[in-house]
Formats: C-alpha cells, structure tokens, sequence
C-alpha cells in the first residue's frame, strides 16, 4: 500500500502498476508495462490540482479498505 500512495506521488507508473497487482486489484498475469502506460494515460488525463487527487484517491482507498474491496 505504501508503495502504491507513493507512486501516485510520485507518477511512477511502473511502481503503481505492480503495487495495485501485489495487493490483487487484478489478476496476478497483467502486463506490467501495458498496465503503467494505461495508467499514466489516466492520470496525465486529469487536469485538477495533485492535492486534490490526492485527498479524493486516498478517500477512495479507504472506502474500498473499509468494504473490502481491496484484499
């Protein structure tokens, strides 16, 4: 989880991708790279302040962590 909020800090991608895989947001074989690239795309996408995304992302994270959606 840690590697993960810090990725989204960060942009990196790669690192985002395989956190969201470690912590089994997907299935174990994605492609790593194709999933970073598609992430980036996401969040270049988005044209509000980093703090706000962040505030909301990690509401969003809580709410998934608090009805299990994440394992």
């Amino acid at each position: 989880m840690e590697v993960f909020l810090a990725s989204i800090a960060t942009e990196e991608y790669e690192s985002m991708a395989s956190a969201l895989i470690e912590m089994g947001a997907t299935n174990k074989d994605v492609d790593v790279m194709a999933f970073a690239k598609d992430l980036e795309k996401i969040f270049s996408s988005i044209q509000v302040n980093t703090n706000t995304l962040n505030t909301h992302f990690l509401k969003f994270i809580g709410t998934a962590l608090k009805h299990s959606l994440l394992r």
